[in-house]
C-alpha cells in the first residue's frame, strides 16, 4: 500500500480487517502480488488497484452468493471490469478483443496450484490475459455478479505502466507453457468439491 492511502476507512462498512503492509517498490506488479498473497489468509484473493472502485452495491454478499459451494475449489471469478476512457467506459479485453476479466477474483487453491497470482513472465497488466486464458481453456472461470470500474489517473507514471504494458504483452508465454499449465489447473481441479 502506497503510505497516502485514505479509503481504508471505507472498509470499516464491510467489517473488513486489512492488513496493511507499506513496502518498498518492488520490480513489478506481479512481485507485490505474490509478496501480498504470501501474507493473507482467506480463500479469495482479489487484486485491485487504487484507482480501483467496486461499483455495485452489497458486492461482498453477492460474491459470496456466486462463490458458494467453491470456496476450497481452483476458480477465476469473472468480474465485470470497465475502463474509464475520455468519453465512455470499456470492457477489459485481451490480445484478440475478446473480453476478459481485467480485475478477476481468484481461489486461493487456484494461486497456490501456479504458485503464482498472475503469470511470472508478466511484470505489469499483461498477466491477467494469461490467466484468463489459463482459466478459460480449463473450464474454471466462474461468473461473479461484480463491477469495478478502474479509473486510472493519467498522468507520467500512467504513461510510463502502459509503455511497460505494451512491451510485457509480447508472447513471453509459449503454447507449451500454456498447455502445461492449463494441464495443471484441470488435474488440481479434478479434485474439485461439488
Amino acid at each position: 500500500m502506497d503510505r497516502d492511502e485514505k479509503f481504508v476507512k471505507e472498509l470499516e462498512h464491510y467489517k473488513i480487517q486489512p492488513l496493511i503492509f507499506f513496502q518498498d517498490q518492488k520490480e513489478s506488479v506481479t512481485a507485490y502480488y505474490n509478496f501480498l498473497f504470501s501474507k493473507s489468509r482467506g480463500k479469495v484473493i482479489w487484486p485491485l488497484h487504487d484507482d480501483c472502485k467496486v461499483m455495485t452495491p452489497e458486492w461482498d454478499t453477492i460474491a459470496s452468493k456466486n462463490i458458494e459451494g467453491k470456496w476450497d475449489n481452483i476458480w477465476l471469478g469473472d468480474v465485470v471490469d470497465l475502463v474509464v476512457e475520455i468519453d465512455r467506459y470499456r470492457c477489459t479485453q485481451d490480445n484478440f478483443g475478446g473480453r476478459i476479466s481485467g480485475m478477476p477474483m481468484i481461489s486461493r487453491k487456484a494461486v497456490e496450484t501456479l504458485d503464482t497470482v498472475f503469470p511470472k513472465e508478466f511484470k505489469h497488466w499483461g498477466g491477467t490475459n494469461v490467466l484468463n486464458k489459463i482459466h478459460q481453456f480449463a473450464g474454471t472461470i466462474i461468473p461473479i455478479d461484480v463491477c469495478v470500474i478502474h479509473d486510472p489517473v493519467k498522468d507520467e507514471t500512467y504513461d510510463k505502466i502502459r509503455k511497460w504494458w505494451v512491451q510485457d504483452t509480447g508472447g513471453k508465454v509459449t503454447m507449451h507453457d500454456l498447455k502445461s499449465r492449463v494441464e495443471k489447473i484441470i488435474s488440481a481441479s479434478s479434485h474439485n468439491v461439488q
